[in-house]
């Protein structure tokens, strides 16, 4: 980070944490979160868009501008700096990173759309594959929370209650589909890949 002046990197570590120590480590933390951020979006080099984000928000902390929550501050900056980067990329990349994205779940839903019948076939098969990895229980649960009642329409309430009919808060149940979907998601990918190789 050579463009990264000394006040401006003190000052990001204050707002990261009064204790030095305690500041370099959240520090490094949030670097490797920007890192993942940047790699989850195939852009690259990873470490140079982090600097960036880091130079960014040091510069805008030394002209005086008051940052309240400085993690959310940082991400609202990697994503305009995601935006520059990938509006940098030449178009035959971009073309490659929409297909390869086009051929990832969102969700547990495939855009039919844009698929041919082999490659959503393929992307059945290692979905299915992945989702009988995961414990009957957990399955289950995760099945459920995305299983809308179409004659109510009201998917808030029906996460509600399959949170209290698991002795859980809404907030742990949705840290635990959250965790079991990146699961599945790195599961899928990775089938995708052994398979089209």
């Amino acid at each position: 980070m050579a463009e990264l002046t000394a006040v401006g990197y003190e000052r990001l570590l204050q707002l990261l944490s009064n204790d030095e120590k305690t500041a370099g480590e959240r520090f490094f933390m949030l670097r490797g979160k920007l890192l993942t951020f940047f790699e989850g979006r195939r852009l690259s080099p990873a470490e140079d868009l982090a600097d960036e984000v880091f130079e960014r928000v040091a510069r805008i902390i030394e002209r005086g501008e008051e940052i309240r929550d400085v993690n959310k501050y940082v991400f609202g900056v990697a994503r305009f700096v995601a935006l520059e980067a990938f509006q940098k990329t030449p178009s035959a990349s971009k073309e490659e990173m929409i297909e390869r994205r086009s051929k990832m779940p969102a969700g547990l839903t495939f855009d039919r759309q844009k698929e041919t019948n082999e490659c959503s076939d393929l992307m059945r098969s290692c979905m299915r594959n992945c989702l009988l990895q995961i414990n009957e229980e957990k399955r289950t649960l995760l099945l459920n929370y995305y299983e809308i009642d179409e004659s109510t329409g009201n998917h808030i309430k029906q996460r509600k209650k399959l949170a209290s009919q698991h002795n859980k808060s809404i907030g742990a149940l949705q840290k635990e589909i959250c965790l079991l979907r990146q699961h599945l998601s790195r599961c899928a990918h990775d089938c995708i890949e052994r398979e089209s190789e």
